[in-house]
Order: C-alpha cells, then sequence, then structure tokens
C-alpha cells in the first residue's frame, strides 16, 4: 500500500482481517479527515479491543482519546488527555486504556463498558516521555524518557494494578 506520508502506527485487526494504518498525510488529507471525527492530525497512536471491537486513537491537536467502533467506524467516545502522545495501549486484562503524553502524563482510562471510559489516573512523568511498550503478560509498562538537561535518557516501568 502506498500513503502520501510516512506511517506512524500500525495495527492489525485479526477478527475484521483488515491493517488500520495512521499517518500523517498532506494539507488536503488534513481538512478532509477534520470534518470526519477528528483522525486529521500530527500523530496515530492506535490500540485495538477486539472482543468489543474498539480502536482507540490518540490525537494531537486537540489533545484526545478517541473510541471508535471498528464495525461501523462511528466515533462511540472521546476523553481529554494531557497533551500529545506518541502511544497507548489497550489492557484487555483489566478493561484499560493507558495514554503517555509529552505533557508529563500517564493517563489511565477505565472502560465502564464497551461504549463508556472514565479516566481514572493521570500518574506524572517526566516531560515528553510520550512513547512506551506495554507487555501484557507482565503487567508492566515501559515508558522511555528522553534525554534532558543533567538527565541521561532512560526507560521507566510502571506497573498496572
Amino acid at each position: 500500500m502506498k500513503f502520501p506520508a510516512d506511517a506512524d502506527n500500525i495495527r492489525y485487526d485479526a477478527r475484521g482481517k483488515r491493517v488500520i494504518v495512521g499517518y500523517a498525510g498532506a494539507k488536503q488529507l488534513r481538512k478532509r479527515a477534520e470534518g470526519t471525527g477528528g483522525l486529521g492530525f500530527l500523530d496515530f497512536p492506535m490500540a485495538l479491543d477486539e472482543a468489543h471491537h474498539r480502536l482507540f486513537v490518540g490525537t494531537w491537536t486537540p489533545s484526545r482519546m478517541l473510541v471508535f467502533d471498528t464495525q461501523t467506524a462511528q466515533e462511540i467516545a472521546s476523553g481529554d488527555i494531557a497533551g500529545p502522545s506518541d502511544d497507548l495501549f489497550y489492557d484487555s486484562r483489566r478493561s484499560r486504556v493507558y495514554v503517555l503524553t509529552a505533557a508529563g502524563f500517564l493517563e489511565v482510562f477505565q472502560e465502564k463498558d464497551p461504549d463508556h471510559y472514565v479516566r481514572i489516573a493521570h500518574y506524572p512523568t517526566p516531560p515528553h516521555t510520550q512513547t512506551g511498550l506495554f507487555v501484557p503478560e507482565w503487567a508492566r509498562l515501559f515508558a522511555a524518557v528522553q534525554r534532558q538537561a543533567g538527565r541521561s535518557a532512560e526507560i521507566q516501568v510502571y506497573e498496572a494494578h
């Protein structure tokens, strides 16, 4: 497949047998997408809840977590996040969404049901800690902390409870 810009995030929907790609595109793509639920922004961190047919997408401007029904492509829920994010993750065991933000927070949303999500935590992280990896088998979120004045780059580990 060809895209007008670099793909930033890719997820596979095994149930629907399709690949979902987030990418930043040309100005006309942004204008077109802004009128259809907000996918025309700078970055596209995504996570998939296959059991409930939900796709979670983080947008930069405005900074939001959007929830889409993968069967209807309709936005069904959203929530504000502290700032731009490069990564968000769905924890199927705990029915939670974890969002790392450049503003210096790890946001945690709890699924009440597949159509309703509530932010239950807002943990401080070093600024620009917006990239990470969630390993469900270990119940751990690994967050990449950028090098900053007087501080080396590092990986911080957050445990899901």
